[in-house]
């Protein structure tokens, strides 16, 4: 049963047209850049979780990209990331993946958008 935003409780729907793979990959860069502006290479742990988001933009499930996102911005866990990276992949690495999957899967993100404009 879906809910309309007035419900208590319910999450607000969203009235642009953007497809999820959009809101995922801009999680993704977000992500990226939070980490960048701390000058620092991604931990084992931050890199998995993306790594992880990025699979499962590569097969089409942005939910779960969206949450292994979210999950990367978690820093005093002792939970072993949902993947391992080795080695960790390092910022530019990680924007390079995006990329391709980009151009592979026809996902239309903040990065592809910047290479074009």
């Amino acid at each position: 049963m879906r809910t309309s935003s007035t419900d208590a409780g319910a999450e607000p729907q969203m009235n642009d047209a953007r497809p999820t793979s959009l809101l995922s990959g801009d999680a993704f860069v977000t992500a990226l850049g939070r980490i960048g502006a701390s000058n620092r290479s991604p931990t084992p742990w931050e890199a998995g979780c993306l790594y992880a988001a990025l699979c499962a933009m590569a097969v089409g499930d942005y939910s779960t990209a969206r949450q292994n996102v979210a999950w990367s911005a978690l820093r005093d866990t002792t939970e072993p990331p949902p993947m391992q990276a080795v080695p960790v992949p390092t910022i530019d690495e990680l924007f390079a993946a995006l990329a391709n999957l980009e151009e592979s899967q026809g996902i239309n993100t903040w990065s592809s958008r910047k290479r074009s404009g």
